[in-house]
C-alpha cells in the first residue's frame, strides 16, 4: 500500500493484512495469510450473525471479536491480563460487570457456570453469549440456559483459514439434540461462504477464504479449503458428522 501527502493509504482488497497461525490440533501449525478482503468478509459476517450494534458492551480478549465490535460501534472491554474464571472465579465474575455480550470458549463458559454455583448473586445480565474455539455440546447449553434463561447463545463454527463458516442459535441447537437428531448442527452458512460436499468431506470457498499458507505463496494460493470434516448440507444448514 502507498500513502499520499495527507497520510491516506491506498490499497486493494487483495493486500496482505494478517498472518495468523493455526492451532495445530489437527495438523502441524501453519501460517495463514489473510487479505483485507478476506478479513473484511469474515468480520462483517460475524458482526451481523451475533448482533453487534452501536453501543453494545462487549467483553472478550479475542482480536477477531473485538475488531468487528469496534467497527460496528460497540464498546470493547478486554479482561485484565491473567484473569481466568477457573483460577480467580470471583474476580472474573465481578469483572463481567455490565457486559452485554461475552465471547468465551466452551471451557471458559463451563468455569463461569461452576463459579456461579457458589456465587449466584454475581450472575451477569448478559444479552448474548458467543461460543467458539471448540465443539459446543448440549449439556453446556442446558446449564447456561438454566442459569441465564433469557440469554441468547450463538455458536460459531469456523477455522483459521475461513472464519466464520456457520453460526448456530443455541436454543435451536439444543432442540435438535433433544429431538434425537444425529450429528452436530453447527448452524446456517454465513453469506460470504459457499460449501459443497465431496465424498462426505466439507469443502469451503468464498471471499472470506484466506489467500493461502504463507510458506506456499505465491505459487499455491487457496482456491478452496478441504476441511477434513465429514458433513451434510440441508439447504444452507450445516451438520457435522465427524472427521
Amino acid at each position: 500500500a502507498r500513502g499520499d501527502g495527507d497520510g491516506v493509504v491506498d490499497g486493494s482488497l487483495d493486500d496482505l493484512a494478517l498472518v495468523v497461525f493455526t492451532s495445530g490440533t489437527t495438523d502441524a501449525p501453519k501460517a495463514v495469510a489473510h487479505t483485507r478482503g478476506s478479513l473484511g468478509a469474515g468480520l462483517a459476517d460475524f458482526a451481523d450473525g451475533v448482533g453487534i450494534r452501536p453501543g453494545l458492551r462487549v467483553l472478550t480478549d479475542q482480536l477477531m471479536v473485538g475488531v468487528p465490535a469496534l467497527i460496528g460501534g460497540a464498546h470493547w472491554t478486554m479482561p485484565d491480563p491473567g484473569l481466568d474464571p477457573g483460577a480467580r472465579p470471583r474476580a472474573y465474575l465481578e469483572h463481567l460487570g455490565d457486559a452485554e455480550l461475552l465471547f468465551a470458549s466452551p471451557a471458559t463458559l463451563d468455569a463461569i457456570l461452576r463459579a456461579l454455583e457458589d456465587r449466584p448473586e454475581l450472575t451477569p445480565r448478559l444479552e448474548t453469549i458467543v461460543l467458539g474455539g471448540a465443539p459446543v455440546l448440549p449439556p453446556l447449553l442446558r446449564r447456561a440456559f438454566a442459569r441465564m434463561p433469557d440469554v441468547r447463545i450463538r455458536s460459531i463454527y469456523g477455522m483459521t483459514e475461513i472464519l466464520p463458516v456457520a453460526i448456530a442459535d443455541g436454543a435451536e441447537k439444543l432442540a435438535a439434540a433433544d429431538a434425537g437428531h444425529d450429528g452436530d448442527p453447527v448452524g446456517r452458512l454465513v453469506p460470504s461462504v459457499t460449501a459443497r460436499i465431496d465424498e462426505g468431506e466439507l469443502v469451503l470457498a468464498g471471499p472470506g477464504l484466506a489467500r493461502g499458507y504463507l510458506a506456499e505463496l505465491p505459487e499455491h494460493p487457496l482456491a478452496e479449503l478441504r476441511t477434513g470434516d465429514l458433513a451434510e448440507l440441508d439447504g444452507d444448514r450445516l451438520v457435522l458428522r465427524g472427521r
